[in-house]
């Protein structure tokens, strides 16, 4: 019987490999960026959280280098993520918050 490493666990799921965690992971960010592209899923901060968490999982697991294999798909699903971000007009809290200060700190010296 093979063991499984308990570090390669997501969402009560524990994989036998880096290979077979980062393949059922990316099948389901491209799921749900399919879903979000044809209009079965709402471009929605939560819907886009679900696919966010499975790629920071994939970012802890692989570390600094993400192996060649999913480099390309890996790289490809953080750019539609910031695409869907962009056409939903998200904003992180933090990058508001600096912004809404910004301008307050502007119309300040402006009078």
């Amino acid at each position: 019987m093979i063991k499984k490493e308990p570090h390669l666990a997501f969402a009560d799921v524990t994989y036998e490999s880096l290979d077979e965690m980062a393949e059922q992971l990316l099948a389901e960010v491209y799921e749900q960026l399919r879903k979000i592209r044809v209009g079965e899923e709402e471009n929605s901060c939560t819907t886009r959280k679900y696919v966010l968490r499975r790629l920071v999982q994939l970012q802890h697991q692989f570390g600094d280098l993400v192996p060649h294999l999913y480099r390309t798909a890996y790289n490809d699903a953080w750019s539609q993520v910031y695409y869907w971000e962009h056409k939903a007009g998200y904003k992180h809290p933090y990058l508001r918050h600096m912004m809404e200060r910004l301008i307050q700190a502007s119309q300040q010296l402006s009078h």
